[in-house]
């Protein structure tokens, strides 16, 4: 299958998610199911990663959090416009391109997870969607993430407040 660069967003809004995928569709669905607006693959284009982080680093400070961007103007003009005009420079699939956005690392690497959230939140409570929304990952994989370090007793869980996941608080322990 080919991978995909696209912008996903609300045709009424300019704030969109600048991503990769190998199934639109599917890929739709899942940021769908997240959004409490009706979205759309408003612009995709066959491509990589390169193409992907050229985009993300090109439109730097309109960034909105993670892969989502809050352009001023149409967003599909604009990135038309970035890659036609020539803005993007594209740097070969060897050469790794910088980006201020962390992937989430795999559940197998909890302990980065564990240092980046006590770099984050030392001592102090927090709920798990402002972890997901602070260091940059999906709500469902920041709560694996939690759950993993819960266990593991690298961190404690609240009792929630409400049955609201996204809403349940943590603290974290200091890594040893």
């Amino acid at each position: 299958m080919t991978e995909q660069v696209y912008v996903i967003g609300s045709p009424s809004n300019w704030t969109v998610k600048i991503g990769l995928s190998v199934d639109l569709v599917r890929r739709l669905r899942e940021i769908q199911n997240l959004s409490p607006v009706r979205l759309a693959v408003l612009w995709s284009a066959p491509g990589g990663l390169a193409l992907e982080q050229a985009l993300h680093n090109h439109f730097a400070e309109i960034r909105s959090h993670g892969e989502w961007f809050t352009f001023t103007s149409d967003p599909v003009q604009a990135v038309r416009a970035a890659i036609e005009g020539g803005s993007i420079m594209m740097s070969p699939p060897s050469a790794p391109v910088k980006s201020s956005y962390r992937q989430p690392p795999p559940l197998d690497h909890d302990h980065m997870v564990h240092q980046m959230a006590w770099n984050t939140f030392a001592d102090s409570r927090f709920k798990g969607y402002e972890a997901a929304d602070r260091l940059g990952f999906m709500l469902p994989t920041m709560l694996s993430h939690l759950d993993s370090l819960v266990a593991k007793r690298r961190a404690r869980q609240r009792p929630p407040i409400r049955s609201d996941r996204a809403h349940q608080l943590f603290t974290v322990r200091r890594p040893t």
